[in-house]
């Protein structure tokens, strides 16, 4: 699914090796607080509040 939704997107397929593939999410501005706020993400949002609770500094 995922390489039919980036082929869709960037007329690419994706490469074997992932990390080609997390560069590109991140410099497309992906980021979990995005993720977080959409509502069939609540794994996103739950992992972003157990997360803050290690660091209650931040």
């Amino acid at each position: 699914m995922l390489n039919e939704e980036f082929f869709n997107h960037t007329g690419k397929g994706l490469s074997k090796r992932r990390n080609l593939h997390a560069k590109y999410l991140i410099n497309e501005g992906f980021s979990i607080e995005n993720v977080a706020k959409h509502p069939n993400c609540p794994s996103a949002k739950y992992f972003l509040k157990k997360f803050s609770e290690l660091n209650p500094n931040s």
